[in-house]
């Protein structure tokens, strides 16, 4: 797979947080682990199988990464299964994350 990130969103929040950006957006657009919930395109995935398409990032480093796209306001991130032992999250994009990725906009 070939790893698409923008740079901007590396230069001000790292290259980890570039890449898992990039694959939240390659995994929607493709169409792969997607489901349609409260009108919106989301992806499940774990950290874990994050790690596992990234060999080089640790859980921890794909968690702290997680954290400064949501601080940043360029993924959201919620729990969509209500069963107590599914902890796993479904992750997309803000409109304001889709136009910073696709190299439109500008990180404030």
């Amino acid at each position: 797979m070939i790893c698409n990130y923008s740079n901007v969103l590396a230069t001000k929040h790292g290259i980890n947080a570039a890449l898992i950006a990039g694959y939240i957006n390659y995994c929607l657009e493709s169409c792969r682990f997607t489901v349609e919930e409260n009108g919106c395109r989301w992806v499940r995935l774990s950290q874990k199988s994050i790690t596992g398409v990234f060999p080089f990032m640790g859980v921890f480093a794909v968690r702290h990464a997680v954290r400064k796209l949501k601080n940043a306001d360029i993924v959201v991130v919620e729990q969509l299964k209500k069963k107590r032992f599914d902890s796993t999250n479904h992750y997309t994009l803000t409109e304001y994350g889709r136009t910073v990725i696709k190299g439109d906009g500008d990180i404030e």
